[in-house]
């Protein structure tokens, strides 16, 4: 599984600093910074599912050929290992996907202040186009 390497170029954004609402560039720096570690968390689970599954006494019981699913036996510590960091990523994916939502907000908000008249595009999926009657 891949990651975009997509994040927020700050150097771009100093004009934010002068303007009515500086404190969204912390917003999204810790937008970004949520999705950097789900990222990192996600990436030590993928290499500790191959740890797992590459040691020795690891013994695959049952694999579904249609869901994908393993049933497997094998070392206490890793498949402690990889419980602690399936619950990992699952908290950093929620965390994450809640400070994305807050900062799209927060930069719509901000575009339609700053910016007004301008149209503003949504990304598509997170924020519901607003009538342009409520702009």
């Amino acid at each position: 599984m891949g990651f975009t390497t997509q994040t927020v170029d700050f150097a771009g954004l100093g004009f934010l600093g002068a303007s009515s609402r500086p404190q969204l560039i912390i917003e999204l720096d810790v937008a970004n910074g949520s999705f950097e570690q789900f990222k990192r968390l996600a990436e030590f689970r993928n290499e500790s599912i191959e740890e797992f599954f590459r040691h020795p006494a690891t013994e695959v019981l049952e694999f579904n050929d249609a869901t994908g699913q393993i049933r497997a036996a094998g070392p206490l510590r890793l498949k402690f290992k990889l419980r602690q960091a399936n619950q990992g990523v699952s908290h950093a994916f929620e965390a994450a996907k809640e400070r994305n939502k807050e900062a799209i907000a927060a930069l719509l908000a901000f575009a339609r202040k700053e910016f007004p008249g301008m149209p503003t595009h949504y990304p598509s999926g997170t924020v519901p186009k607003l009538s342009a009657s409520s702009n």
